[in-house]
């Protein structure tokens, strides 16, 4: 971690490109001058992964609070609630369903890079303050489920916002 990468310590190695990673350095000069921000296990492809501090910062709306909820394709509109987006949130257990909440989506771990084979797994929430405890729980409570309302692109739904 924090080492400089150069010819002393890259190597060139042939492949299979369907085996390689789609942010795989093909070439040193990709990342020639890059510093490593964790370790490197021997004979690694490197990524971004390797080299890419997380300096993204999220966008939290004024009076707003950011909360993270486990989701899964099947559980968000087929993995397509993307950042701007309007969902509402739902909580189902023993045949019950109960909204939650609507909310815009700031964040997701497919725009964030940290899917495992690119699958979105969480989505990162812009919430009322009062809807924060509900969210944290909804995991525990049932199995949580996103929707998106027609009125959604851009616009308020059911009076939430």
């Amino acid at each position: 971690m924090g080492e400089t990468l150069d010819e002393t310590n890259v190597i060139t190695q042939e492949w299979l490109t369907s085996l390689l990673p789609r942010d795989a350095a093909t070439e040193l000069r990709q990342v020639r001058g890059d510093v490593t921000t964790s370790r490197i296990p021997k004979n690694a492809v490197i990524c971004n992964v390797y080299t890419k501090a997380e300096s993204r910062k999220l966008e939290v709306p004024k009076g707003k609070v950011a909360v993270s909820v486990a989701v899964d394709a099947e559980h968000s509109v087929g993995g397509a609630t993307g950042v701007g987006s309007y969902v509402d949130v739902y909580v189902q257990k023993d045949g019950v369903t109960d909204r939650l909440c609507g909310a815009h989506v700031i964040d997701t771990s497919e725009d964030s890079g940290a899917t495992r084979e690119g699958k979105i797994e969480w989505v990162t929430l812009a919430a009322d303050p009062e809807d924060v405890k509900e969210l944290l729980g909804a995991s525990g409570k049932g199995t949580v489920s996103l929707t998106i309302p027609a009125t959604a692109r851009g616009k308020k739904s059911g009076g939430d916002e």
